[in-house]
Protein backbone atom coordinates (compact mmCIF):
# COMPACT_ATOMS: atom_id res chain seq x y z
CA UNK A 1 0.00 0.00 0.00
CA UNK A 2 1.57 3.16 -0.67
CA UNK A 3 1.55 5.78 1.87
CA UNK A 4 0.23 9.33 1.81
CA UNK A 5 2.44 11.99 2.51
CA UNK A 6 2.23 15.28 4.45
CA UNK A 7 -0.29 16.92 1.52
CA UNK A 8 -4.11 16.75 2.36
CA UNK A 9 -3.43 19.05 5.24
CA UNK A 10 -1.87 21.46 2.92
CA UNK A 11 -3.94 21.60 -0.02
CA UNK A 12 -4.48 25.14 -0.05
CA UNK A 13 -0.55 26.19 0.61
CA UNK A 14 -0.05 23.70 -2.60
CA UNK A 15 -2.53 26.01 -4.85
CA UNK A 16 -0.87 29.02 -2.79
CA UNK A 17 2.66 28.05 -4.13
CA UNK A 18 1.04 26.89 -7.42
CA UNK A 19 -0.51 30.36 -7.63
CA UNK A 20 3.27 32.07 -6.80
CA UNK A 21 4.42 30.46 -9.55
CA UNK A 22 2.34 31.78 -12.15
CA UNK A 23 4.46 34.75 -11.04
CA UNK A 24 8.07 34.71 -9.45
CA UNK A 25 8.06 31.97 -7.11
CA UNK A 26 7.95 31.44 -3.35
CA UNK A 27 9.63 30.63 -0.35
CA UNK A 28 8.30 27.87 1.66
CA UNK A 29 8.86 28.38 5.63
CA UNK A 30 8.44 25.75 7.93
CA UNK A 31 10.17 23.32 10.20
CA UNK A 32 11.46 19.95 9.30
CA UNK A 33 8.90 17.60 8.66
CA UNK A 34 5.90 19.44 7.77
CA UNK A 35 6.21 18.85 4.09
CA UNK A 36 7.99 21.61 2.39
CA UNK A 37 9.59 19.52 -0.10
CA UNK A 38 7.05 17.36 -0.97
CA UNK A 39 5.13 20.62 -1.68
CA UNK A 40 8.29 21.70 -3.55
CA UNK A 41 7.88 18.39 -5.75
CA UNK A 42 4.30 18.21 -6.20
CA UNK A 43 4.09 22.15 -7.56
CA UNK A 44 7.36 21.20 -9.86
CA UNK A 45 5.68 18.44 -10.65
CA UNK A 46 2.77 20.70 -11.74
CA UNK A 47 4.65 22.95 -13.77
CA UNK A 48 5.92 20.05 -15.64
CA UNK A 49 3.29 18.93 -16.44
CA UNK A 50 1.15 22.54 -17.47
CA UNK A 51 4.18 23.91 -19.16
CA UNK A 52 6.83 20.69 -21.01
CA UNK A 53 9.46 23.01 -22.36
CA UNK A 54 10.15 24.60 -18.82
CA UNK A 55 13.41 23.01 -17.57
CA UNK A 56 13.89 22.15 -13.93
CA UNK A 57 16.62 21.97 -11.98
CA UNK A 58 17.18 21.85 -8.66
CA UNK A 59 19.57 22.40 -5.38
CA UNK A 60 19.23 21.18 -2.15
CA UNK A 61 21.46 22.88 0.11
CA UNK A 62 23.56 19.88 3.00
CA UNK A 63 25.33 20.56 5.92
CA UNK A 64 28.52 19.00 4.31
CA UNK A 65 28.26 20.90 1.49
CA UNK A 66 27.35 24.17 3.16
CA UNK A 67 31.04 25.34 3.64
CA UNK A 68 31.77 24.84 0.33
CA UNK A 69 31.90 27.72 -2.46
CA UNK A 70 28.50 26.69 -4.27
CA UNK A 71 28.24 23.30 -2.84
CA UNK A 72 24.66 23.36 -3.88
CA UNK A 73 24.79 24.15 -7.25
CA UNK A 74 28.44 22.29 -7.98
CA UNK A 75 26.51 19.95 -10.29
CA UNK A 76 24.62 22.81 -12.54
CA UNK A 77 27.21 25.78 -13.10
CA UNK A 78 30.68 25.94 -14.39
CA UNK A 79 33.38 27.92 -13.12
CA UNK A 80 36.60 27.62 -14.47
CA UNK A 81 39.00 28.98 -11.66
CA UNK A 82 38.63 30.15 -7.73
CA UNK A 83 39.08 33.71 -7.36
CA UNK A 84 37.33 36.82 -6.14
CA UNK A 85 33.63 36.23 -5.19
CA UNK A 86 32.14 38.75 -7.71
CA UNK A 87 34.06 37.23 -10.65
CA UNK A 88 32.42 33.51 -8.86
CA UNK A 89 28.79 34.94 -8.62
CA UNK A 90 28.87 35.84 -12.37
CA UNK A 91 30.47 32.54 -13.59
CA UNK A 92 27.70 31.19 -11.37
CA UNK A 93 25.23 33.02 -12.77
CA UNK A 94 26.48 32.90 -16.23
CA UNK A 95 26.05 29.64 -16.22
CA UNK A 96 22.55 28.86 -15.09
CA UNK A 97 21.53 31.60 -17.15
CA UNK A 98 21.98 30.07 -20.49
CA UNK A 99 19.85 27.23 -19.29
CA UNK A 100 17.07 29.68 -18.85
CA UNK A 101 17.84 31.72 -22.30
CA UNK A 102 16.73 27.50 -24.20
CA UNK A 103 12.78 27.98 -22.50
CA UNK A 104 11.75 28.86 -20.06
CA UNK A 105 13.89 28.15 -15.75
CA UNK A 106 12.04 26.23 -12.52
CA UNK A 107 14.38 26.74 -10.41
CA UNK A 108 13.85 24.75 -6.75
CA UNK A 109 16.16 25.45 -3.71
CA UNK A 110 15.50 22.57 -0.90
CA UNK A 111 16.99 23.34 2.35
CA UNK A 112 18.03 26.62 1.54
CA UNK A 113 19.44 27.08 5.13
CA UNK A 114 22.15 24.83 4.75
CA UNK A 115 23.31 26.91 0.97
CA UNK A 116 27.14 28.44 1.81
CA UNK A 117 26.64 32.69 1.45
CA UNK A 118 28.05 32.34 -2.22
CA UNK A 119 24.75 30.01 -3.41
CA UNK A 120 22.61 31.57 -1.05
CA UNK A 121 23.83 35.05 -2.93
CA UNK A 122 23.52 33.71 -5.98
CA UNK A 123 19.78 32.25 -5.32
CA UNK A 124 19.17 36.54 -4.94
CA UNK A 125 20.52 37.56 -7.66
CA UNK A 126 18.99 34.81 -10.11
CA UNK A 127 15.41 36.08 -8.32
CA UNK A 128 16.31 39.86 -8.90
CA UNK A 129 17.54 39.50 -12.51
CA UNK A 130 14.32 37.36 -12.78
CA UNK A 131 15.99 34.35 -14.69
CA UNK A 132 14.05 31.93 -13.23
CA UNK A 133 10.59 31.09 -11.20
CA UNK A 134 11.91 29.57 -8.30
CA UNK A 135 10.87 27.53 -5.37
CA UNK A 136 12.91 28.13 -2.46
CA UNK A 137 12.49 25.69 0.88
CA UNK A 138 14.00 26.62 4.23
CA UNK A 139 13.73 26.58 7.93
CA UNK A 140 12.62 29.68 8.92
CA UNK A 141 14.52 30.71 12.38
CA UNK A 142 17.45 29.85 10.16
CA UNK A 143 17.60 30.79 6.21
CA UNK A 144 20.54 32.90 5.57
CA UNK A 145 20.73 36.55 4.81
CA UNK A 146 20.08 36.54 0.95
CA UNK A 147 17.24 33.59 1.51
CA UNK A 148 15.30 35.79 3.86
CA UNK A 149 15.52 38.69 1.54
CA UNK A 150 13.82 37.18 -1.15
CA UNK A 151 10.55 37.56 0.67
CA UNK A 152 11.27 40.87 3.21
CA UNK A 153 12.79 42.19 -0.50
CA UNK A 154 9.43 41.47 -2.40
CA UNK A 155 11.05 39.11 -4.67
CA UNK A 156 9.59 35.94 -4.05
CA UNK A 157 6.02 35.67 -2.29
CA UNK A 158 6.14 33.66 1.71
CA UNK A 159 4.79 30.53 2.65
CA UNK A 160 4.57 29.66 5.94
CA UNK A 161 3.74 25.74 6.24
CA UNK A 162 2.56 25.23 9.77
CA UNK A 163 2.63 21.74 11.52
CA UNK A 164 -0.63 20.35 11.62
CA UNK A 165 -3.06 20.96 14.73
CA UNK A 166 -3.87 18.21 17.41
CA UNK A 167 -7.35 17.81 15.79
CA UNK A 168 -6.69 17.63 12.23
CA UNK A 169 -3.64 15.12 12.96
CA UNK A 170 -6.17 12.81 15.02
CA UNK A 171 -8.71 12.84 12.28
CA UNK A 172 -5.83 12.33 9.52
CA UNK A 173 -5.03 9.18 11.79
CA UNK A 174 -8.46 8.19 12.01
CA UNK A 175 -8.87 8.39 8.16
CA UNK A 176 -5.31 6.83 7.64
CA UNK A 177 -6.60 3.71 9.90
CA UNK A 178 -10.21 3.17 8.09
CA UNK A 179 -8.48 2.88 4.76
CA UNK A 180 -6.10 -0.53 5.81
CA UNK A 181 -7.41 -3.63 4.79
CA UNK A 182 -9.07 -5.74 7.86
CA UNK A 183 -6.27 -7.92 10.04
CA UNK A 184 -5.86 -11.31 8.43
CA UNK A 185 -4.93 -12.76 11.86
CA UNK A 186 -2.60 -12.45 14.50
CA UNK A 187 1.20 -13.58 14.19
Amino acid sequence: MPIRWNVPQHAAELEQLSAALRRTGAVVLGPDGVGKSTLARLAAEHVAHQHPDTLIRWVTGTPTEAVVPFGAFSHLVEIADLGKPAALLRAARASLSKDAREGDLLLVVDDAQYLDVLSATLVYQLALAGVARMIVTARADTAPAAIAALWTDGLLDRLDIEPPGGATSAAEVDAYLAELPPQRGRY
